[in-house]
């Protein structure tokens, strides 16, 4: 998938929301060196690890 994102500070980390309604309402932080998944309950559903 191909979306722009918009970036917003956040308590957790950076967020990014999808700047289309393709996303359904997910979207993703980054928080250190860790990339979060959260769904439209803003539940998380998986997490990505920065590759060494």
């Amino acid at each position: 998938m191909d979306n722009e994102v918009e970036k917003v500070n956040s308590k957790n980390g950076i967020r990014y929301n999808y700047k289309e309604d393709a996303s359904q309402g997910e979207y993703f932080v980054l928080n250190d060196d860790v990339l979060e998944f959260y769904n439209s309950e803003n539940k998380m559903f998986t997490t990505g690890s920065k590759l060494q």
